[in-house]
């Protein structure tokens, strides 16, 4: 994801992401990243209206005792995040191919991006 960091949050266009730790600067640009187990998928936005990432449900895979859902990202054509879900909270869920949901990321990490401003 891409974004500027503003103390604990990551604001990416009309959407907020909260951090961990980081020692970037206030307002820097930077790039964070999220493991696929470590996401939260939720029907409704979390709290804050803008919190998380909305997403619709391209592909579901049960594997086992986990399901890997393929989400892509909403007015994001072409980008795609994998998440990792428990059979219990999918069942809990009833999640469909081509619904939109909100991945909430648990843990964040994000590193400076490089790119300049306007860029």
């Amino acid at each position: 994801f891409h974004g500027r960091v503003q103390g604990d949050q990551l604001h990416m266009e009309d959407h907020v992401l909260p951090i961990d730790l980081h020692t970037l600067p206030v307002d820097s640009a930077a790039v964070a990243c999220a493991r696929p187990h470590e996401f939260e998928i939720l029907r409704t936005p979390d709290g804050e209206a803008t919190s998380g990432i909305p997403a619709s449900i391209r592909r579901i895979y049960v594997i086992g005792p986990m399901v890997r859902l393929e989400l892509e990202r909403l007015g994001e054509e072409g980008q795609v995040l994998e998440v990792e879900i428990t059979q219990q909270r999918y069942r809990e869920l009833a999640l469909n191919e081509g619904e939109e949901v909100w991945a909430l990321p648990r843990k964040v990490r994000v590193f400076a991006s490089g790119k300049t401003e306007g860029t």
